[in-house]
């Protein structure tokens, strides 16, 4: 990879000197097309990957993926008319990635669930990889004090089937965009999935106010909004 000077000296007349040329790709990065299955968002769509090294034939791990636990980088991209999204120059190896549609990997909008799978990238090749793509719901909360003032919390979010599930709020005013993860951003409502439509609850606990948890519905392709009023210890 990269340029190298070299000098050649004209042999005498008549005759032929062979110089051998070994090409290195070290140093020369890998491709990953990612081709969406049944996509119907539109061309110029932004797509973000997050990068997380595993070992070959590791199990999922998928609640430390949803959290970001151990990425390694992100990277962000665009949809072509293809429907297809191309990241290069990426360091080859055996990655978990986690697909995230609608924005950047760090900061993603809609109702379009990430996607993860496992990819194998090699130095100087290009791999093509179908996603998934799995709508759902998303969901707008606003905690309130006895005495109607909004109010933080400490949250923590779960399936119909008892299962946790990494949880990023996000306060969307209209300039600037502010995020905790597992804790209400204190001043304004707060966003957050997308999530598979069905039945969930959120677990809301104050150092001052009692631990209360509230069920809630999502629906395909709607944003769920509701208020939750904190009492007093």
């Amino acid at each position: 990879a990269g340029a190298a000077d070299l000098t050649l000296v004209a042999p005498p007349s008549g005759i032929c000197t062979k110089i051998p040329v070994e090409f290195n790709t070290v140093g020369v990065g890998a491709t990953l097309v990612l081709e969406l299955a049944k996509s119907d968002l539109a061309a110029g769509e932004s797509i973000g990957v997050g990068f997380f090294p595993i070992a070959a034939g590791a199990a999922p791990w998928q609640r430390d993926t949803e959290q970001a636990r151990g990425v390694l980088f992100e990277r962000n991209a665009t949809l072509d008319s293809s429907n297809r999204a191309s990241f290069a120059d990426l360091p080859g190896g055996h990655w978990r990635i986690q697909v995230r549609f609608g924005g950047t990997y760090a900061r993603s909008f809609g109702f379009v669930l990430p996607a993860v799978l496992d990819v194998d990238l090699a130095a100087g090749m290009s791999s093509t990889r179908s996603v998934p793509m799995e709508r759902g719901g998303r969901a707008r909360l606003t905690v309130l004090t006895a005495s109607g003032a909004q109010s933080t919390a400490a949250a923590r979010l779960f399936d119909g089937a008892g299962v946790e599930h990494a949880l990023q709020l996000m306060a969307l005013a209209p300039e600037t965009a502010r995020e905790e993860p597992g804790r209400v951003v204190l001043d304004a409502p707060n966003d957050f999935g997308p999530l598979r439509p069905g039945t969930w609850r959120l677990e809301l606990s104050s150092m001052w106010h009692e631990t209360v948890e509230v069920p809630f519905e999502i629906k395909l392709g709607e944003v769920t909004e509701f208020s939750v009023q904190l009492k007093a210890r």
